[in-house]
């Protein structure tokens, strides 16, 4: 039904109409090839489709925006295939001829491909569907137990992979010849070796998540080359592992840079040596890793210069006496922990080749005065360059700013007056709070600027 007889059948009178038809919408006299590329910068950066965002909103509004949205091939370059509730997708009729109309709108360009579903017979069939345009596979993230046989399949575009394997012979994942492949992310659940095979000797990036024994990913190392340069691994599995069980218990790395390790379970530190490594970020229960990485650095003979640490109660000032030439470190402090902090840095024999020290906390209020008072004396040595500092607001206070949440927590008045006094002694500073933790994690768009020297 036309607008004008849509209007006529709700009893709207003709003057009406005439008056609605006479509007003119300058948006909708745009060449389609600017609509066209306005519609693709509105693509919104979380990949999670809504029909309430681009590019599924655009075909709603009009026709003639409908019309260009299904002509732009590179709205639909991404196709996210979720449960956002118990049996969503089982409702529809064929979700896989869904994913096949989506494929189609997309024309040739490169996919990025995300399944994240429970029904493991469902997830067979969407990624057997996207499997006929393996050619054009880019990225792909499947965190459902899958087969993925592609042995005989050319990935010629692929460059990033994060895949879910579990030791069961039908979980079988093959890609073989994907000559761009760089990075991949490896979820396995096994109690022997990991049976992934992917051309691990021209990975860069490696992440591994082992909810079984440590077995399943060291032999993979074995297979990466001197191209591997930055490595992830954590563990869910809470007993020790004998080194009889691998062929190879001590793996030398030479060109890895970065290492990051969350301490849950069995740590793959005292199997690796590392004799360039740079960047090392350590989460989990840290007292545990320090005799380990003591060995580490012993056997390694590398220059660490960054450290970033999850910091609950720990031996603070064992571990970085361990790393006397980091220049960089970055601490996400639990609210206890920061009185350690502070009195881990108190001293300047304490790591003093650092120049920049980035602090991310809970509302500790009373702490800060110490914490400026150890800002102070490592800039009055001239070392200590740049700090940033990020407050997660806790608490309820009242006279909160306009637009802030109801758990926003200033800090004092005095309390930035000292931070600013700190710019006089060359401190760059930047103070930034959380409007709210758990979407402000890692997005800097979400955050308040509170101070900031860097540009002044």
């Amino acid at each position: 039904m036309s607008h004008k007889k849509f209007c006529l059948a709700q009893g709207s009178p003709p003057k009406i109409q005439d008056e609605l038809d006479s509007i003119v919408y300058p948006v909708l006299t745009l060449p389609a090839e600017i609509t066209s590329h306005i519609f693709t910068q509105s693509l919104p950066i979380d990949a999670t489709p809504s029909r309430y965002a681009a590019p599924l909103l655009l075909t709603q509004v009009c026709r003639l925006w409908r019309t260009i949205a299904l002509a732009t091939p590179n709205l639909w370059q991404s196709i996210v295939v979720k449960e956002l509730g118990p049996g969503d997708l089982e409702r529809l009729n064929d979700p896989a001829k869904l994913v096949e109309m989506w494929l189609q709108r997309s024309a040739g360009l490169p996919l990025s491909l995300f399944v994240h579903l429970l029904n493991e017979v469902l997830a067979q069939s969407i990624i057997d569907t996207c499997l006929v345009h393996h050619h054009r596979w880019s990225e792909v993230e499947v965190l459902s137990f899958v087969n993925i046989d592609a042995r005989d399949r050319e990935f010629p575009v692929l460059r990033k992979v994060r895949l879910s394997h579990r030791d069961e012979p039908r979980h079988t994942i093959r890609i073989l010849n994907a000559p761009a492949l760089r990075e991949a992310c490896i979820t396995t659940v096994s109690n022997t070796q990991c049976d992934v095979q992917l051309p691990w000797a021209q990975l860069s990036h490696l992440r591994f998540s082992t909810h079984g024994l440590l077995a399943a990913c060291l032999p993979i190392l074995s297979h990466c080359s001197d191209l591997l340069v930055h490595l992830t691994h954590s563990s869910a599995l809470i007993q020790p592992i004998p080194e009889t069980m691998f062929d190879n218990p001590h793996l030398t790395l030479p060109t890895l840079e970065s290492l990051d390790v969350t301490l849950l379970g069995p740590s793959i530190i005292p199997h690796l040596t590392l004799p360039r490594l740079q960047h090392l970020t350590v989460s989990g229960h840290i007292p545990s890793a320090i005799e380990p990485l003591r060995a580490l650095f012993s056997r390694s003979f590398c220059s660490l210069q960054s450290l970033h640490l999850t910091v609950a109660h720990e031996l603070l000032v064992d571990l970085f006496q361990l790393v006397p030439t980091v220049v960089t470190l970055a601490l996400q402090v639990y609210p206890p922990a920061l009185p350690e902090v502070v009195q881990a840095l108190s001293s300047t024999d304490i790591l003093p080749a650092m120049h920049t020290l980035a602090i991310d906390v809970g509302r500790a209020r009373d702490e800060y005065d110490s914490l400026i008072e150890v800002l102070r004396s490592r800039r009055g040595n001239d070392t200590l360059k740049v700090s940033t500092l990020n407050i997660r607001p806790h608490g309820r206070q009242h006279n909160r700013p306009p637009g802030m949440p109801a758990d926003f927590s200033p800090l004092p008045v005095m309390t930035i007056a000292r931070f600013r006094d700190l710019e006089k002694c060359g401190l760059k500073i930047r103070i930034e709070m959380d409007r709210n933790w758990r979407l402000s994690h890692n997005n800097p768009e979400r955050r308040i600027v509170v101070l900031d020297t860097f540009e002044e």
